[in-house]
């Protein structure tokens, strides 16, 4: 079903210097080929069955660039010939962070191959230029022998829910089926056949030959990213279906994959319409339903089979090419329940499937110099999307050179200072947007989150108070004010504020995770118990939840002859996700033990699934996880011998200068 490639060779397509072009992968969400960059991390991995039969392979890990948990999961049904994937993304920071998802599919690239989207209009991957598809210059460019050179174009007038390619040399076809008002991005790429294609493709594989790419994503193109604001989750889920041995595609749903041709006769008296469907699983007496604007084709049953399709004609129409204008064609099961309902185009259906976000992409551009102040804000939004900050800040002087306390634009400066760690800037601008607009809850969110960085935890709590129950920052008030009693050991008011978070965000992870802690602190380990199980079925790769099982589990007496075998014991990396997972949630020690227990983690777990070990951390990073936990609760003497051999890790800016770093290396360190 996918390409298959024979080895895996360096090459410049990520900072790893290595790819291997094989099969399918996530990139993002930083706009990478894989989510690794160097080496580490690994993904983790968990097969997890469901009650129906069904099993889904999970790959899970924090991502390097901002600290994401991404999962990228496939699910087998049983029944059904198709692969749910989907997608994954948890924002465990106090800040929102940026996304840039794609679901990037390998397919065998054989002489007749040829991409089947639906769109009109396209938007070029390193140009950004718009273009019409599929001929252009009077070539048709969705066979890909016709590609001379590198291609790379995402659809922005959609008017179907599929995507892929047919090898109509195979008589075989893969495509992507999601419903476009969730899943709006629709990418193909292909490196072409002209002069130095070869090269390209010695610089990937040996025997395995030339590919093409299917790509899959939330949003419309790469030339910008998606926030993901705190706590929250982005994903989404769609099905990749092979289609054989129906001579091409029309349409396709979950469920059928159809094959249309419609031969009018000009006479009107011989006009033919042939069919041919393929089925993702067995329909007995399913109802195949043919009518146009001359009267009903066809109603009769069928039985539609993975391993059977199926074929018809309905010939010697007495109509025209006007008499079978709104031509439909529908499929029902024995129930009653539809599987497909097309309505073939009578004309032309490009140029109409617009969203707001890609209409503008066909409109002029403004210059600053012509915008209004909320025109430049607005403008300056979307720089902070493309990561151009200097941009941005152009645009916002210009907008506060109109008016001077626009809320909204001290707003986007307080939230840029606040995730690039200059907090008592954040504050100074945050305080400027409420002033204008005393309603303003993001800006009493990331007030308060500035203000707790900088130890000011009075005023703090004070302005998360102003959120309101109807604010999508709701949830994040009360987990905060919920991380502040369990600080102080209230923990009948923790447990209470973590579920009032849960209840306004029902995929917080860190609530979850905060709330079982409160109930295991509080005696309730049944109630603790069930909450970790309600995270994994959220998160199957969590690996806080396997340290708080451990922490269930392992009294104080257990725990302290775990820790006295500690130095002599294997350590894990994944050591690191649970101290600073914690020390985000708490910024502090529960308790004195809280240090110890938490590198202690890092002994005993590894990957759900996977154990893997990795010998014995080096001095130096293993005082820099003291330190990161040790810092919040005052222990002045470790933080200090941690920092010394590791001076590198967590400064301010790391994060920053490490995204920039991808960003603004050699182009292909990009994804293409």
């Amino acid at each position: 079903m996918l390409y298959r490639n024979d080895v895996v060779k360096p090459a410049p397509y990520n900072p790893r210097n290595s790819w291997p072009q094989s099969g399918m992968e996530l990139t993002g969400p930083h706009d990478l080929h894989t989510l690794t960059l160097h080496s580490e991390p690994y993904w983790a991995n968990k097969i997890v069955p469901h009650a129906d039969g069904s099993v889904t392979l999970v790959l899970g890990e924090l991502d390097p660039v901002y600290g994401m948990k991404v999962n990228f999961s496939a699910t087998l049904h049983p029944g059904i010939a198709a692969l749910q994937i989907t997608v994954f993304c948890y924002n465990a920071r106090d800040g929102r962070k940026p996304q840039m998802f794609w679901i990037n599919t390998a397919i065998a690239a054989t002489p007749k191959t040829r991409f089947i989207y639906p769109m009109s209009r396209t938007v070029g991957h390193t140009t950004a230029e718009i273009a019409d598809w599929p001929w252009y210059n009077g070539i048709d460019y969705s066979w890909d022998r016709n590609n001379k050179h590198m291609l790379g174009v995402f659809g922005i007038d959609i008017y179907d829910n599929f995507q892929g390619a047919y090898q109509f040399d195979r008589d075989y076809g893969i495509f992507r089926y999601a419903d476009r008002r969730l899943v709006q991005g629709m990418k193909l790429w292909t490196f072409g056949y002209g002069e130095g294609s070869k090269d390209y493709e010695k610089g990937y594989t040996d025997h395995a030959g030339p590919y093409v790419e299917l790509q899959s994503g939330r949003h419309v193109w790469d030339g910008h990213y998606e926030w993901v604001d705190p706590h929250k989750v982005e994903g989404w889920s769609e099905w990749w279906v092979p289609v054989s041995r129906t001579g091409g595609l029309t349409t396709l749903t979950r469920d059928v994959a159809l094959n249309l041709a419609v031969e009018a006769d000009a006479k009107g008296s011989n006009s033919i319409v042939k069919l041919a469907l393929g089925a993702t699983r067995i329909v007995p007496r399913a109802r195949l339903s043919v009518e146009a604007k001359c009267g009903k084709l066809l109603d009769t049953s069928v039985d539609l089979d993975p391993a059977k399709p199926f074929h018809t004609e309905i010939t010697g129409i007495h109509a025209n090419s006007e008499g079978l204008a709104h031509l439909v064609v529908k499929i029902t099961d024995l129930a009653g329940h539809e599987l497909l309902d097309y309505h073939r185009p009578d004309s032309n259906p490009g140029r109409k499937g617009y969203t707001p976000f890609t209409g503008p992409l066909e409109e002029p551009h403004k210059s600053p110099g012509d915008m209004g102040v909320e025109e430049l804000t607005l403008a300056a939004e979307y720089r902070l999307k493309e990561l151009d900050e200097p941009g941005a800040t152009a645009l916002l002087d210009q907008a506060l050179q109109h008016d001077p306390g626009y809320s909204r634009a001290h707003l986007l400066i307080g939230m840029t200072d606040f995730n690039d760690n200059r907090y008592q800037d954040a504050v100074t601008h945050l305080m400027q947007a409420m002033h204008r607009n005393p309603y303003d809850d993001a800006a009493y969110y990331y007030l308060a989150m500035s203000q707790f960085a900088l130890g000011e935890e009075s005023a703090a709590e004070r302005n998360l108070y102003f959120i309101w129950p109807d604010s999508p920052y709701y949830g994040e008030r009360e987990y905060q004010l919920g991380r502040m009693a369990l600080q102080r050991h209230d923990y009948e008011n923790a447990i209470a504020r973590f579920r009032c978070a849960k209840d306004a965000n029902a995929e917080d992870l860190f609530a979850g995770l905060a709330l079982a802690v409160a109930l295991r602190e509080n005696g309730q380990k049944t109630a603790a118990l069930n909450e970790l199980a309600a995270i994994e079925a959220i998160d199957p790769t969590s690996r806080p939840v396997q340290a708080e099982r451990w922490f269930d589990d392992h009294g104080p007496d257990q725990q302290a002859r775990d820790r006295d075998t500690r130095d002599g014991g294997d350590w894990n990396e994944g050591v690191t996700e649970h101290v600073m997972s914690h020390y985000m949630m708490f910024r502090q020690a529960p308790h004195p033990r809280r240090v110890d227990e938490l590198l202690l983690v890092g002994v005993l777990y590894g990957d759900p699934g996977h154990p893997r070990n990795v010998g014995t951390p080096a001095d130096g990073q293993r005082h820099s996880w003291q330190s990161q936990v040790a810092e919040p609760v005052g222990d002045a003497g470790t933080c200090a011998e941690g920092r010394e051999p590791s001076q590198a890790d967590g400064e301010d800016g790391e994060e920053n200068d490490r995204r920039d770093e991808y960003r603004d290396g050699e182009p292909h360190c990009g994804r293409h």
